[in-house]
């Protein structure tokens, strides 16, 4: 039996919500102002390998923020849609929800 949309959209919201304590996000958010902090210091772009370890860091860590972000965002835009939309038009958010849990999964896949 096919799952549906609002409960596809209820397990990504679930989903996204297990992820922030394992991805520990708000320890994340302070770990990337403190290397923001540190890449203000002058004296850090003396040292080139540090330099560039932190920026890698910090690439990482927006990374993971932004797509965090922008994947709640989008799962709750398309709850509020899905609750005031037609059955023709639940059709065309369907194609929106699998391009979401296949971000859903790529976030996923960056835990490991």
């Amino acid at each position: 039996q096919e799952i549906s949309l609002k409960d596809r959209l209820m397990a990504a919201k679930n989903s996204l919500d297990e992820l922030r304590g394992i991805f520990d996000l708000t320890d994340k958010e302070s770990k990337l102002k403190e290397i923001n902090l540190e890449l203000e210091n002058p004296e850090v772009w003396q040292d080139q390998e540090q330099a560039k370890i932190l920026n890698k860091e910090k690439s990482f860590l927006e990374k993971i923020l932004i797509l965090y972000s922008e994947l709640t965002s989008n799962v709750n835009d398309l709850i509020e849609l899905e609750a005031i939309s037609s059955d023709s038009e639940i059709e065309d958010l369907s194609d929106e929800v699998v391009n979401l849990e296949s971000q859903l999964k790529e976030l996923e896949f960056e835990r490991m």
